[in-house]
């Protein structure tokens, strides 16, 4: 398990950005995939 790696590194203020800047590209990314299988149907 490497969570307690992986603490220390979110109390960063530069990975806490990066990780909501690849948030938000996974939410988006996810909602064009569901627009395109609606589109396609």
């Amino acid at each position: 398990m490497k969570s307690d790696s992986a603490k220390p590194a979110m109390n960063s203020p530069i990975a806490a950005h990066a990780y909501r800047k690849i948030k938000n590209y996974l939410q988006v990314a996810t909602r064009e995939c569901n627009a395109m299988r609606i589109d396609i149907s």
